[in-house]
């Protein structure tokens, strides 16, 4: 039997099932080199975006269906204006310059136009995409659907290791929060030993979540094990802070540096070698 488990769950972002595989890589990379060759690890990757494969589909061939239209609209009026553009006779005539002038403008305008078109066309539907992931999970069956894919990466994983270890990224980590508070509520001998959310929207999502229900949503508790929270302070999604202990009990948060900002920022938790230690740690069995 292997002595532990790591199963990861991801976050938002575009395309399929089949583009997530490995997103975890660095991570599992890193913690790999810090623990002995001769500790066997099983790393799972639990990979919920396949579950959104068939909508993904139909956002990207509508918006690029609308896309194509308006380019070829648009190639069709770029080609007549350059086509006007050459024809313009070159007179000496000052109405004629400017005919001439204001004319190289309204194609460079239609020719910018074309472009910004192409890259809408380009990247749209991974935006679309990216954004319809959160509202996906927060209503159901779909949540339960998300959720059932982690919970079977935990079950598997148990039936060979002595410990599970539980890490999720961004949206991931509501999920694996959602998961792990409600395997330790149903299941006092569960093997999921720890906890870790990095980049975790976890605070505004609990608000969202309470406005829904009017404040009546009981706040679900991981107190049992231990939960590690890693947070940058330049990373937007966590709202560039640490989550209240008060509301998230038993939560460790520890606050990382990437020296990189916004988007870079939020993604710079997979290959964070304070987070890897961590993991790390928590796979020998020493204080963290």
């Amino acid at each position: 039997m292997v002595r532990a488990a790591v199963v990861v769950v991801h976050g938002i972002g575009g395309g399929t099932g089949k583009d997530r595989n490995e997103f975890s890589l660095s991570l599992e990379s890193n913690v790999k080199k810090l623990i002995s060759p001769d500790v066997d690890v099983l790393w799972v990757e639990a990979n919920w975006e396949k579950l959104n494969d068939a909508v993904d589909s139909v956002i990207e061939r509508v918006v690029k269906d609308i896309c194509r239209r308006y380019i070829k609209e648009m190639e069709d009026v770029t080609t007549h204006q350059n086509c006007a553009v050459a024809t313009t006779p070159c007179a000496r005539k000052w109405f004629s310059c400017v005919f001439d002038f204001l004319s190289k403008c309204v194609l460079y305008c239609l020719q910018l136009k074309l472009k910004l078109l192409k890259q809408v066309e380009k990247h749209m539907p991974n935006i679309i995409d990216a954004a319809i992931d959160l509202p996906l999970y927060m209503q159901e069956p779909k949540g339960d659907e998300i959720r059932n894919v982690v919970r079977e990466a935990i079950a598997s994983a148990s039936t060979c290791a002595d410990k599970v270890i539980l890490v999720g990224h961004s949206l991931g980590s509501v999920i694996a929060f959602d998961v792990a508070a409600e395997e330790l509520k149903k299941n006092i001998a569960s093997r999921l030993s720890a906890l870790v959310t990095m980049g975790s929207p976890l605070k505004w999502v609990t608000e969202i979540r309470r406005a829904e229900s009017n404040g009546q949503k009981d706040m679900p508790r991981v107190e049992s094990i231990p939960w590690i929270n890693f947070w940058d302070s330049a990373d937007p999604v966590p709202e560039r802070e640490r989550l209240d202990d008060k509301i998230f009990i038993g939560v460790d948060n520890r606050e990382v540096k990437s020296g990189k900002d916004l988007i870079d920022a939020h993604c710079s938790y997979w290959t964070n070698m304070e987070i890897a230690e961590t993991i790390a740690k928590m796979i020998r069995g020493e204080p963290r």
